[in-house]
């Protein structure tokens, strides 16, 4: 069964966010991993506290362990 991890950001320099994103994700690829989301989620009902949301998906939960 696949496992999935939920990252949610408040971008506040994304010059510095890219540069890291370029190096965690061969990071998370290597273990496994793939983004399959990403943007700026919308509230269906009540206010976000974050601004941006990352989905990751691994093939297991050990296998993201």
């Amino acid at each position: 069964m696949s496992a999935y991890f939920a990252v949610y950001l408040n971008i506040t320099d994304p010059d510095r966010f890219t540069e890291y994103f370029q190096v965690v994700m061969p990071v998370i690829e290597r273990r496994g991993g793939r983004s399959i989301a990403q943007g700026t989620p919308e509230a269906i009902e009540g206010t976000l506290s974050f601004k941006q949301a990352v989905l990751f998906e691994w093939r297991s939960r050990q296998a993201l362990l």
